[in-house]
């Protein structure tokens, strides 16, 4: 099982980054629910949420000015709170949609593997040398 709280850490290593979470919190990129669940398996949604956060505040990472494309994913929209999120990371071919009976779906709620994980973080890094 793939943790939020070592989620975070790969993300700061692959990084070169050395901080605690509280300063990964303050920089913005890391939330207090990150912290205090920070042993709680890490699903597909937080994982765009870390991520994207981590692209604007620390990258510098615009977002998309256009984000018609991730709207074939047909639960975009099943987290509001997340939908921004979960675009930005699928338009920058972070994380891929899913298919599942002809449909695509980000399928927010599927845990992450540590294999996904560093996929994820090595397509993070290469828009961090772009």
């Amino acid at each position: 099982m793939l943790t939020k709280g070592r989620f975070i850490a790969l993300i700061a290593d692959a990084a070169d980054m050395t901080v605690s979470l509280q300063e990964f919190r303050k920089a913005g990129w890391v939330e207090e629910q990150d912290i205090m669940g920070q042993d709680e398996e890490l699903d597909r949604r937080t994982a765009a949420r870390i991520i994207h956060l981590f692209m604007r505040t620390v990258l510098g990472i615009k977002d998309s000015e256009d984000i018609t494309p991730a709207y074939q994913m047909k639960d975009l929209f099943d987290c509001r709170v997340c939908a921004g999120h979960i675009a930005e990371v699928y338009m920058k071919g972070i994380i891929p949609a899913v298919e599942l009976n002809g449909m695509k779906i980000f399928d927010v709620f599927r845990s992450v593997s540590e294999e996904e994980a560093e996929a994820m973080i090595t397509a993070l890094m290469k828009l961090k040398i772009s």
